[in-house]
């Protein structure tokens, strides 16, 4: 319920001193200041290519995206999680272009790729299951849909399978709900016409904004006066001043229905005929949409099927929940049956390997440069040196792998043009395999590395990069394992629970190589002094476990924990903890590898999260 209400308005405010986009109730009432500003049916223009309003330029996209992402806001406040699929119920009529721009307009809003239903196959769909009886394979139902912008009659069938396929649409011209607006409007301004035509005229087709305010509170007046007379014998309409309010009844909202409604019969006959059906072989007669109480609407359709109109019971939602259970009827697709699109590699997309590549060289240089070697004559015969960042040199290197990994599924790898060739199910399992091996490889080569350096053969070296980076590259096989498994629907929601917690990695290589500094830097070179750089380092590297363990939860309790492990790091910080405090970070980077792991298995197998748990207590 984003603004209160089952339903929000279609329109967007655009400001015209800024121009923020204002969707949902909120951009309705300022439309009362500036309707000029006001676009109030973002479908309509899908295609205009560019709307001028308030003097600026808008895609109609945009628009498009601004309304889903309210509602998508509000979605995901509910339910503490951003949605893992989308449905969306259009037009019947709506071909591959429009479908192509709506499909736009909600990845353009951050939502995954939705699933299109037609809104009376939505509706069929609702209404068979709160009635628990679909209709049988092969019957066929009649669908008029009452809505604000058309009056639509679509013949439906049922098929072996449990969808429903589109036989025939036909759209009654000047139907709609505005239509009759349109008509209401024009009969309760009766007095203006007559009394000020100009007046009317700047009414109809207005110019000036307070000829464009006026315009706006008479059509809002007028519509919510149509709608008060679904339980009220009387209704009123604001005219613009000086002249009285208008009272309208039913007799009104007949005369403005009539001249449709004398047509409605021979356009049921023609959609029948089109799609093939005698009304003898009808199953069952829908009415939908925000005009389905009309006046005699009901009865001309029984009068002309021969069966009494069936009317959902919640009108503003109908499509909405038949979009949902239209798609779960389908099978559901897997990611390695999906192609993505595929886009072009840029610098920004690189910042997550590139950071945590840079700091695992420096920790490494840091671990040599900082080793006390012993000789004697020209043989090494000792070497001391931090263990703990040698192998949170090999933790990030294998990092690094993952991070690289990670932008496959995000389909950041294979240029501009689309890859067809390639499913998303096998880029993962490519992607992440090879993460791990090559993860593995580079660990290796740093303990390769130090032995080299220091001129000191030894398998320790070796033994703690990989044991370092084991735990991450378990986790990458995992993935590669089970990703294909994904449902679509999970895939968005897995990318972002899976996402290297990049800040957190930061904070703990700069805490480690600032503690490892002030252990092997004289006093009088450190600035500030050496136990100072060691606490900060130590506060660093606090903050960076803090994050790390609790990736996946709320911001209120990772502040928390990081406020407890910084400050209790700086209290226990010393020459002889840093690298216990070290290795508490390759922990934490263990449970976080346990913490990914869990959740690949879990969207895989369809296991319950903690989250959906809760909503469903």
């Amino acid at each position: 319920m984003p603004d209160g209400e089952p339903t929000t308005p279609s329109g967007v405010y655009v400001d015209p001193d800024t121009g923020n986009l204002t969707p949902g109730q909120s951009g309705l009432v300022l439309a009362a200041i500036r309707p000029d500003c006001y676009v109030p049916d973002v479908t309509s223009h899908l295609t205009a290519g560019t709307l001028t309003i308030a003097g600026r330029d808008i895609n109609p996209l945009d628009l498009y995206a601004t309304v889903l992402r309210h509602i998508s806001a509000e979605a995901s406040r509910i339910a503490n999680g951003i949605p893992e699929a989308v449905a969306l119920a259009i037009a019947p009529t709506w071909g591959p272009r429009r479908r192509a721009l709506v499909r736009d307009a909600t990845q353009r809003a951050g939502l995954p790729d939705p699933d299109l239903v037609a809104t009376p196959v939505a509706v069929a769909a609702q209404l068979a299951a709160v009635t628990g009886q679909p209709p049988p394979a092969g019957a066929c139902v009649l669908v008029c849909d009452a809505g604000a912008h058309t009056l639509q009659l679509t013949v439906l069938q049922q098929t072996d399978t449990g969808g429903m396929t589109i036989l025939a649409t036909t759209t009654v011209p000047n139907a709609a709900g505005r239509d009759i607006d349109n008509t209401l409007a024009t009969q309760a301004a009766q007095p203006i016409r007559d009394a000020d035509p100009p007046r009317w005229s700047r009414l109809l087709t207005p110019q000036e904004l307070p000829d464009h305010r006026d315009h706006h509170a008479l059509w809002q007046s007028t519509r919510h006066a149509k709608e008060a007379l679904r339980q009220a014998p009387h209704a009123v309409i604001v005219l613009p001043d000086p002249h009285p309010p208008a009272v309208i009844d039913h007799s009104h909202l007949t005369a403005a229905t009539h001249h449709f409604h004398t047509a409605i019969p021979e356009h049921v006959t023609n959609t029948l005929t089109a799609a093939d059906v005698d009304s003898t072989q009808l199953q069952a007669v829908i009415l939908t949409g925000g005009g389905a109480h009309l006046p005699n609407l009901a009865d001309i359709l029984h009068t002309t099927t021969g069966h009494t109109p069936v009317i959902p019971a919640r009108l503003d939602n109908a499509a909405a929940d038949g979009a949902l259970h239209a798609t779960h009827t389908l099978t559901e697709t897997r990611t390695r049956d999906i192609h993505l699109p595929r886009v072009r590699l840029t610098p920004r997309h690189l910042i997550a390997p590139l950071l945590t590549g840079a700091c695992s060289f420096a920790l490494l240089i840091q671990a040599i440069v900082t080793a006390d070697i012993h000789r004697q004559v020209w043989r090494v015969t000792s070497v001391r040196l931090p263990l703990e960042v040698v192998g949170a040199a090999g933790l990030l290197a294998m990092l690094t792998a993952f991070a690289v990994a990670y932008l496959a599924p995000t389909t950041m790898l294979s240029g501009a043009q689309p890859d067809t060739s390639t499913s998303t199910g096998t880029l993962i399992r490519r992607a992440y395999s090879t993460a791990a091996f090559l993860g593995l490889c580079t660990a290796a080569m740093y303990g390769l590395a130090v032995g080299a350096f220091v001129e000191l053969t030894s398998s320790t070296y070796t033994r703690w990069t990989l044991l370092s980076a084991l735990p991450i590259a378990a986790a990458c096989l995992v993935i590669a394992a089970l990703a294909p498994r994904i449902p679509t629907t999970r895939l968005p929601t897995w990318l972002h629970r899976t996402r290297l917690p990049l800040t957190a990695t930061l904070l703990a290589a700069a805490g480690i190589f600032a503690m490892r500094y002030a252990n092997a830097t004289p006093m009088d070179l450190v600035p500030g002094g050496v136990e100072l750089f060691r606490r900060i380092g130590a506060a660093a590297l606090g903050i960076g476990i803090a994050l790390t363990i609790t990736t996946t939860q709320r911001k209120l309790l990772q502040t928390v924990t990081a406020l407890i492990l910084g400050t209790g790091f700086i209290t226990v910080a010393s020459w002889g903890n840093t690298p216990a405090l070290a290795i508490a970070y390759l922990s934490a980077t263990t449970w976080w590898a346990v913490t990914i792991t869990a959740t690949t298995i879990s969207a895989a197998y369809r296991f319950p999260t903690a989250d959906a748990t809760a909503q469903t207590k």
